[in-house]
């Protein structure tokens, strides 16, 4: 019975072990990948603070609470970059192709360029989704601190 455990677990092992990519290609090509989704995964959790900032805005135009017409041109303008970045997020997030599904049609180089072409664009999603909070933030700290 132990022989027959050792076999199977040698065989598990050499199974897992050979499934691994060791392509030098795929290992470049999913580099650029992890790091394009850690910056993805960074600001990720903040799409939930937009929409809370945005609604924070509406809340006080509507509510007439800043009745300033140049104040109400700068928060509708905020939640216009609020919207701005979040459709940034979804549209990225729906059109990004993971390198595994792209090989066998595009060349390493395709696929490098493609790749270096969407940090580029997560870069400017998280700098749109960074800079649209801090503009929202100080507006909504600046009512606060009037009241």
């Amino acid at each position: 019975m132990n022989n027959i455990f050792s076999t199977f677990s040698i065989f598990v092992i050499l199974l897992f072990g050979s499934c691994q990519d060791n392509d030098p290609n795929h290992i470049a090509q999913n580099k650029i990948r992890d790091e394009l989704m850690a910056v993805h995964d960074e600001v990720m959790p903040k799409m939930g603070q937009i929409n809370k900032l945005r609604k924070q805005l509406i809340s006080l135009t509507k509510n007439k609470i800043i009745k300033d017409s140049t104040s109400i041109e700068a928060i509708n303008y905020t939640i216009k970059y609020l919207e701005k970045a979040d459709e940034g997020m979804m549209d990225w997030m729906g059109e990004f192709q993971q390198p595994s599904k792209m090989r066998g049609e595009k060349s390493h180089e395709e696929i490098i360029a493609y790749l270096i072409g969407e940090k580029g664009i997560i870069q400017k999603v998280k700098d749109d989704i960074l800079g649209s909070i801090e503009a929202a933030s100080k507006i909504i700290e600046a009512h606060e601190a009037a009241e």
